[in-house]
């Protein structure tokens, strides 16, 4: 099956005082069909990063969507990485090249947790 962020793209090179956040999908495309059987505009899945210098508000539609995120972020202050709707087990946060565990989950639509994970 097809694999979410196969990515051979280089990673961004951040300048000085920031940091790189990369958020890292491997869920299937089988497993998004399973999880998102039908169109739901109100429940799909999204990456929010609220606080940050650079609002960033990325809706996932479609397994199409589900492609590696990164932004330079400033290192010494804190932000805010929203994950909505995702299982936990299907991304992976990092920033400046440490993994994170995702935050607090607080449920969101049932099957899936809203995740909010602080950074910098």
């Amino acid at each position: 099956p097809l694999l979410a962020s196969i990515s051979t793209a280089t990673a961004l090179n951040c300048t000085e005082g920031h940091a790189l956040l990369e958020v890292k999908y491997n869920m299937t495309e089988d497993t998004w069909n399973s999880t998102y059987p039908t169109a739901d505009t109100e429940n799909e899945p999204f990456l929010y990063l609220p606080g940050s210098s650079q609002f960033t508000l990325q809706n996932y539609h479609s397994f199409a969507d589900l492609v590696d995120f990164e932004q330079c972020l400033p290192r010494n202050e804190c932000s805010e990485v929203v994950v909505a709707s995702l299982p936990t087990n299907s991304y992976q946060i990092l920033f400046d090249g440490h993994s994170l565990d995702s935050g607090v989950e607080i449920p969101f639509n049932g099957k899936n947790p809203v995740t909010s994970t602080e950074v910098g």
